[in-house]
């Protein structure tokens, strides 16, 4: 049998950048570049350098050359062979693997010789350990760069070097990329077969794109992170899609929010409570390094807690941190109806302890008033479906509450019911059975939040490495928000598969409207049902100001 030799291209085929587009990648290392120079504060140096690097790159091959070149014109910290490796050290930081890809190289190993080839100004040997490290590349493969070999891609000369230096025949030869031209039209020309493989963004990863940012590209960083981290992700598609695009993004800028205003008020320990927030608590540990001041802590504590076994709670708080005299502390939660703060801080205020803050994801209306007819202040909100976003479909996110409080806060761990002393210590006694309504269809509630919590954690490392925890306020009032708020008033089909699989009290989640059995959400189910061609018009249409009133009254009927 004749040998046959593949080929794949190396962005956004193997390897992904969490960063997205390419030219922001010049955003984060320009954030370092200020920092080095002691310039943070000055906008336009950093944006001058932006330009500067992107210009530079269409003239120069190499990145010596690129920085041989922008030394003539900005003021650079470093020598070049110093910045060199800054860059390659902010590249090696952004890029993840493509595991569809990897899946592919493997399969094809067998078959042939494996090469490697990109238009690329980066030295191949650093290409090399990338692929190396994420098992792309193995003994024996081989890999061309452009810079290295005065050829391109895009013009069929790099294919061309190829197949003289390594006497390759076009016809036993196939090469796999994800650009229409350079890895599909210009190889399939010379005789090459040619296979497009294409990862593109998600509907509301392209719509980030066009959120209007004057200076750090911060939209588009955050679609560059949620593509990126499905395409490295091995968890079931739906999940990924899912939670990637509509949980991290809210979840990760809540924290960051919780975390800046804790910072603000000088509050030194934070303390997630059990059962829902323990995701949270994971995104937290993660961003705790932008943080030192705040202790991170995760903490037993429910309803029943506070009412019953008094004296093993007030112990429990005592031993934990939470009720202190010489710190500010907080409990961060999923959602309250007014009761849980103030009943705690009547234990701290009888002690004599200082009160402890309260942050939530969402509150009742009751809540809000419990607390301001308090006498006990430290009271913070965030809520999803304030009622001020100036959409009518908003008020149908209280309805929804369902949503983030189960399938954001996805948790198989038991409920704490009381407390009791192991010698010294004092333990939560956590419920043999407890009743969650909510259940899965077909799959482990276990492996589904380890996939889930893993997304998660990845996602939150991520926002730290592109500097994004900058702009938390940002990205939870003009993304995330906006975003969850779109998806439950015109839920868009592709991430409805996910929900699919949730189960509350027996009864599906989301599921097809002409069965027998009666899904929760309606009008989730409504566009799960129908085509997706037809389910695409919809949401367009539902979208559009003008037409908008005319489906109101469809609109109405599944809420």
């Amino acid at each position: 049998m004749k040998k046959r030799y593949f080929s794949f291209d190396i962005f956004d085929t193997c390897l992904a950048r969490l960063c997205g587009e390419p030219t922001n990648l010049y955003d984060v290392l320009s954030k370092k570049v200020m920092a080095l120079c002691g310039r943070e504060n000055e906008e336009h140096l950093r944006q001058r350098f932006v330009t500067l690097r992107v210009e530079a790159g269409k003239r120069e091959a190499s990145l010596k050359a690129i920085y041989n070149d922008m030394a003539q014109s900005f003021p650079l910290p470093k020598t070049t062979e110093e910045m060199m490796n800054l860059e390659i050290e902010t590249e090696r930081e952004m890029l993840v693997p493509v595991a569809e890809t990897l899946r592919l190289v493997e399969a094809m190993r067998g078959c042939g010789c494996i090469m490697f080839i990109s238009d690329m100004y980066l030295p191949s040997a650093f290409l090399r350990e990338r692929l190396e490290n994420w098992g792309f590349f193995k003994e024996g493969d081989k890999i061309f760069i452009s810079n290295e070999w005065d050829a391109r891609k895009h013009d069929g000369s790099l294919y061309q070097k190829i197949h003289k230096l390594e006497g390759i025949p076009y016809g036993r030869w196939d090469h796999y990329g994800d650009n229409r031209d350079s890895d599909y039209s210009v190889p399939k020309k010379l005789g090459i077969h040619a296979h497009l493989i294409e990862f593109p963004f998600l509907p509301y990863e392209k719509r980030w794109t066009h959120i209007p940012s004057y200076q750090y590209p911060w939209p588009s960083l955050l679609a560059g992170i949620s593509r990126a981290l499905r395409l490295q992700s091995d968890a079931p598609e739906e999940q990924k899609k899912f939670v990637c695009d509509i949980s991290a993004p809210l979840m990760t800028a809540f924290i960051i929010n919780v975390m800046e205003d804790a910072c603000s008020k000088r509050i030194k320990r934070l303390f997630f409570c059990a059962r829902d927030m323990h995701s949270y608590f994971l995104i937290a540990k993660q961003l705790s390094q932008r943080f030192p001041s705040i202790e991170i802590h995760y903490a037993f504590i429910s309803g029943e807690t506070l009412y019953e076994n008094t004296e093993h709670t007030l112990d429990y708080f005592r031993q934990i941190g939470l009720a202190s005299k010489d710190a500010l502390t907080a409990i961060v939660d999923t959602n309250t109806k007014g009761g849980s703060l103030p009943a705690i801080n009547r234990m701290m205020e009888k002690h004599g302890w200082n009160p402890v803050h309260g942050y939530f994801i969402t509150g009742t209306d009751e809540a809000s008033t419990s607390f301001e007819e308090s006498t006990l202040p430290c009271y913070s909100v965030f809520s999803p479906y304030v009622k001020d976003t100036g959409r009518q479909e908003a008020a149908s996110i209280i309805g929804m509450r369902i949503l983030y409080e189960l399938v954001f806060c996805l948790n198989y761990h038991k409920k704490t019911v009381s407390y009791e002393f192991h010698g010294n210590t004092i333990r939560p006694v956590l419920a043999q059975d407890t009743e969650d309504i909510l259940s899965f269809k077909t799959a482990d509630i276990r492996k589904m939040k380890q996939s889930n919590d893993k997304l998660l954690v990845d996602y939150a490392s991520a926002v730290n490495k592109t500097m994004l925890p900058e702009y938390g306020k940002e990205i939870l009032n003009l993304l995330a928000l906006p975003t969850l708020t779109d998806f439950i008033s015109y839920p868009d089909k592709e991430y409805l598969s996910y929900l699919n699989d949730f189960q509350l009290s027996g009864s599906p989640f989301v599921d097809k409207l002409y069965g027998r059995k009666h899904p929760v959400w309606r009008r989730g189910s409504l566009v799960y049902s129908v085509p997706s061609l037809v389910a695409r018009r919809w949401a367009q249409i539902a979208r559009n100001e003008k037409k908008r009133k005319r489906i109101s009254k469809i609109i109405q009927r599944w809420r």
